[in-house]
């Protein structure tokens, strides 16, 4: 009976371990998501970035509009051009995060579950 006991509390104790290492992957992936909406808002465009654009938008004069529609053009284009290693920090970041997701899912798969305490 005791044995019993002692084994239903392990089980128990083990499926927590595994809800909360699941818990954690869906922290990180929350992470994820907020990042890679934070890259979508500041940087996609229907266009990809011209640097012609991204040059001649730096190079105009303080309220000089430029063509119809090369304004916005230019101004993504330069965003994206000198936001580019913000892009790329941002993108390791998502890298981290995705690889803790996956060692935490193999490590439940594997049964190799730190015990939390």
């Amino acid at each position: 009976m005791l044995e019993e006991k002692s084994q239903e509390l392990e089980l128990h104790g083990s499926l927590w371990d595994h809800r909360n290492a699941m818990e954690d992957v869906l922290n990180q992936l929350g992470k994820v998501q907020v990042l890679l909406e934070h890259l979508g808002d500041q940087y996609g465009w229907n266009e990809k970035p011209d640097l012609r654009a991204a040059i001649a938008w730096m190079n105009r004069s303080p309220g000089e509009s430029l063509a119809e529609g090369r304004d916005l053009l230019g101004e993504h284009s330069c965003d994206w051009f000198t936001g580019y290693g913000d892009i790329m920090t941002f993108l390791d970041i998502v890298g981290d995060y995705v690889c803790d997701s996956e060692r935490c899912i193999r490590d439940v798969i594997a049964g190799n579950i730190k015990r939390s305490v």
